[in-house]
């Protein structure tokens, strides 16, 4: 919503990135059957737009050269045709390598359309006086420089800068496991969320916080006070927690705890195929 408001803005990156336009109102399911049931509605539009982008992820990772060649299709048709999409939006990584970035309505294609909005893909030398120096040797005169990029990754996920420690043990994020993005392998008592990176984070959220009302609602029916899940076994997904391959979170997997691949919930207590949950019953 920038653009609208200045005489000119540039969005400077220091590489591509794939884009692609969506509607940022309005759901053909949601609006039909909410005149019946705003419950079934809702439930039915998540499914639809889940198994859609499910199935979008899939597609690209199956045939990347294919859909790379779609998505800059996509973008050609949006902007002008001496538009330089080849340079701007031609990533040098395959599809969902990293994330695809969403544009609401096609607001960032009309704004480069209409000449109000640039793009410039360049690395900065220096800021100076009166802008920024690149590294190409051209200059972009700017009245204001916003910073809208760079990560802080957490050196000891999830704990942060919090000195945590089991049994006088300090924990250290690399030796433990991830299971269901809300558990932490011999972490007792503690959940945590954290969403996909290839959908809405709000969709994992909603599995996660589902998923640890399940737990307490075990513990409290079986009269359980401590909840300890316990690898044995597991095969580890080492991949990154995060689909991300920009040099910003290159280091991410070595900061970050590992996730069990595969584990499927057995029988009531707690017993998971390759990891375990050990419970106690509350004894005050």
């Amino acid at each position: 919503e920038m653009a609208p408001h200045t005489k000119k803005i540039t969005m400077l990156q220091r590489s591509p990135g794939y884009f692609v336009a969506g509607p940022s109102k309005g759901d053909i399911v949601y609006d039909t059957i909410k005149p019946f049931s705003p419950a079934l509605a809702w439930r039915a539009a998540r499914a639809v737009h889940t198994l859609l982008g499910a199935h979008f992820y899939n597609a690209c990772k199956s045939n990347p050269e294919k859909w790379r060649q779609r998505l800059m299709d996509g973008v050609r048709s949006l902007v002008p045709d001496d538009f330089d999409v080849d340079t701007h939006f031609s990533p040098a990584y395959k599809p969902w390598d990293q994330r695809v970035c969403l544009v609401p309505d096609g607001d960032f294609f009309q704004a480069l359309s209409d000449g109000t909005a640039h793009v410039v893909t360049d690395t900065i030398d220096t800021i100076t006086e009166t802008g920024i120096q690149l590294s190409s040797g051209r200059t972009l005169e700017a009245d204001l420089i916003v910073m809208a990029t760079g990560l802080n990754l957490q050196e000891n996920f999830p704990m942060s800068t919090v000195a945590v420690d089991i049994d006088g043990k300090p924990y250290k994020s690399t030796d433990h496991i991830f299971y269901k993005n809300a558990l932490l392998s011999d972490i007792p008592n503690f959940a945590f969320t954290f969403g996909y990176a290839n959908a809405s984070w709000t969709l994992k959220a909603d599995l996660v916080s589902e998923y640890v009302c399940t737990l307490l609602n075990h513990m409290e029916y079986y009269g359980y006070s401590t909840v300890t899940p316990h690898a044995k076994d597991v095969e580890i997904d080492t991949s990154q927690v995060w689909l991300a391959s920009r040099k910003s979170c290159c280091l991410a997997q070595y900061l970050c705890s590992r996730r069990v691949a595969r584990a499927a919930l057995a029988d009531h207590h707690m017993s998971y195929s390759g990891l375990s949950i050990d419970t106690h019953a509350n004894l005050a």
